[in-house]
């Protein structure tokens, strides 16, 4: 039997895909040959590959460098959703709560020795996704990224 949500993806001709990773930064290799596989599948995102490779890097090194205060392994889970107008991307990890939207945005005009170190990689996600959201359940960050297709 279908579950509903497979019922619903397929009424709404949604694609949906799903990778796991650990909290280690040669993750980030597995990361970009799942995404290449994906827009060779996945046709419709295949112009946009470079920006969300380099978005979900950035998004993913920020999970693996800092959202842990322990030596553990922790996995992070990536649900990938394509409908005909946008790709939905969820990064969820069980690290501290972060909202990267939150964090203020950096000032790439100055200097660089006048610049805040930090916050240029989610500088970086805010220009070239279409939207960022962001949620707290449970234990859990939810940060989720939308590209327009």
């Amino acid at each position: 039997m279908i579950s509903n949500l497979e019922s619903s993806c397929k009424e709404l001709k949604m694609k949906t895909a799903s990778l796991q990773l650990k909290n280690k930064n040669s993750e980030i290799l597995v990361l970009a040959k799942f995404l290449e596989k994906l827009s060779l599948e996945w046709k419709e995102i295949s112009k946009h590959t470079s920006s969300l490779n380099l978005a979900l890097e950035e998004a993913i090194s920020n999970v693996i460098n800092y959202a842990y205060n322990d030596e553990k392994e922790h996995l992070i889970q990536l649900v990938f959703s394509l409908n005909s107008k946008e790709l939905a991307i969820q990064i969820i990890d069980d690290g501290v709560e972060f909202n990267p939207i939150l964090k203020e945005d950096s000032k790439s005009d100055l200097p660089l020795e006048e610049r805040n170190i930090g916050g240029l990689g989610i500088l970086f996600i805010k220009k070239v996704m279409d939207q960022l959201h962001y949620e707290r359940k449970g234990n859990k960050n939810i940060f989720t990224i939308i590209k327009n297709i």
